[in-house]
């Protein structure tokens, strides 16, 4: 529609320019001649009415190019709404997947808290250790630092 527009545009504006021409050349032939009045008028008449049409297809161009503009906002409003959609989607999904591991496999469920519990303990023995290493080594240096 905008292209159509703007090809229609840029034929009234050649024809508007041809008339110009003629209508130039009209008025300096009135000069010469009086007889030629009523084809003159003809002419001032038809360009005004290329000028008018003319007008009219900028207003119309304007009007889809702001059609336009509106539509990419609202196209990108539809988007982000449809990215914020898809991550409530995941969220969802994630949730009911865990809840049907929850209430299908009990035995897996009990296993992977299990085994969940096996490493957090791990890690806390791992982190006793150290706190007693660090621990033993700043004695030791007190007591070497005292002596």
């Amino acid at each position: 529609l905008v292209q159509a527009t703007v090809e229609s545009d840029a034929a009234r504006a050649g024809e508007l320019l041809l008339m110009t021409h003629r209508l130039q050349s009209l008025q300096a032939s009135k000069d010469r001649s009086d007889a030629d009045t009523p084809r003159v008028n003809e002419m001032e008449d038809q360009l005004r009415e290329a000028c008018a049409q003319l007008a009219e297809a900028h207003q119309s161009l304007a009007f889809a190019l702001e059609s336009k503009r509106m539509l990419e906002i609202r196209l990108a409003d539809m988007k982000q709404e449809l990215d914020a959609t898809e991550a409530r989607h995941a969220y969802v999904v994630e949730d009911l997947q865990a809840r049907l591991k929850l209430a299908g496999g009990y035995e897996d469920a009990e296993n992977e808290v299990l085994s969940r519990m096996k490493a957090v303990e791990e890690e806390r023995n791992v982190f006793r250790n150290e706190l007693e290493f660090q621990s033993v080594h700043w004695q030791a240096k007190l007591e070497t630092e005292q002596q």
